[in-house]
């Protein structure tokens, strides 16, 4: 499946997730619908902010930044909230595929080097309870 990295309004309902002592306010992408438009044509996110991509069941998960002008990051994690991979993504590249390495459950996406920046790498744990 490929989905475009990108949401709507920032009214969202938004969840923590917890990378050790670094939290992330992300938004919830569930259906199809709203994995496939992401956060597409957004300007603007909070610097903690970002959003997380549930999976139906886990699958080799491919991203890419279609419409998407913010720089982002992803982390690809497991069913057990691990993570498998961090990858940077470019404004716009409608050429680079960002893959899980594994089969992921969830994807959450922040900030161009967020997870760098706090330590985060693959393997740690991830912690967060969806409504």
């Amino acid at each position: 499946m490929l989905l475009s990295c990108t949401t709507s309004a920032s009214s969202a309902k938004t969840i923590p997730v917890r990378f050790g002592k670094n939290t992330l306010s992300v938004e919830i992408a569930r259906n199809e619908q709203e994995r496939q438009h992401g956060l597409m044509f957004r300007r603007e996110l909070g610097r903690d902010a970002g959003m997380i991509f549930v999976f139906d069941a886990p699958e080799d998960a491919n991203f890419w930044m279609k419409n998407t002008p913010l720089p982002l990051s992803i982390a690809f994690l497991d069913s057990e909230k691990v993570v498998l991979n961090i990858d940077e993504m470019a404004p716009f590249d409608e050429k680079s595929f960002h893959r899980s390495k594994g089969k992921a459950l969830y994807a959450v996406e922040a900030n161009a080097n967020w997870f760098e920046s706090h330590g985060v790498k693959a393997g740690d744990k991830a912690e967060f309870d969806l409504p």
